[in-house]
């Protein structure tokens, strides 16, 4: 098997011997390729270290730039905390998918009041819809999660999404929105 009969991410040519190995076998400093390669030395989670991508170029030696459009972001986070109300509302500006949102209480709460997860239709208040609600002192609950029904929690841009408690016994809470762009 050669380069020109695989996709280049898998295989590396050695310069010197022509020899072809797979570029995830190879270590040292005196590593070569054809056409132009980078070593990834990032901590950062979209390679590992030592993981190898491959550029392509034309025949003089330019680089060949390909973009890539990518349907997600990756995960991305609103958080809140405090002691008082709830009162949270993200400001996602483009189509996005709820993927679940986290609160912990350090207490579990005595007074009978709900948390409540709404959606703030771009269509308009006739759309607003209550997701959740759920009375935490009923079961003295200090963590909760929600996740949308599979399917349902994709958003056009200018819908929101609202978490509402009064935390009347003043519990201090941390909320996590959980959710990536489509």
């Amino acid at each position: 098997m050669s380069l020109t009969s695989r996709k280049y991410t898998t295989l590396y040519q050695d310069n010197k011997t022509g020899a072809e190995s797979f570029a995830t076998n190879i270590t040292g400093d005196t590593e070569y390729a054809v056409g132009m390669a980078a070593k990834y030395t990032s901590t950062l989670p979209t390679l590992s270290n030592g993981d190898w991508s491959f550029a392509r170029c034309d025949a003089k030696g330019r680089q060949i730039v390909v973009v890539e459009e990518s349907t997600s972001t990756g995960v991305l986070v609103q958080v809140a905390t405090g002691a008082a109300a709830i009162a949270t509302t993200t400001a996602i500006a483009a189509e996005f998918r709820l993927l679940k949102i986290v609160l912990h209480l350090d207490a579990a709460p005595t007074t009978s009041e709900n948390l409540t997860i709404t959606l703030d239709s771009n269509a308009g208040a006739a759309y607003d819809t209550v997701f959740n609600s759920i009375d935490l002192s009923s079961a003295s609950t200090t963590d909760y999660i929600y996740k949308p029904i599979e399917g349902e929690g994709k958003f056009v841009s200018g819908d929101e999404i609202v978490v509402a408690y009064t935390n009347t016994d003043t519990g201090t809470y941390g909320l996590s929105i959980y959710y990536e762009l489509v």
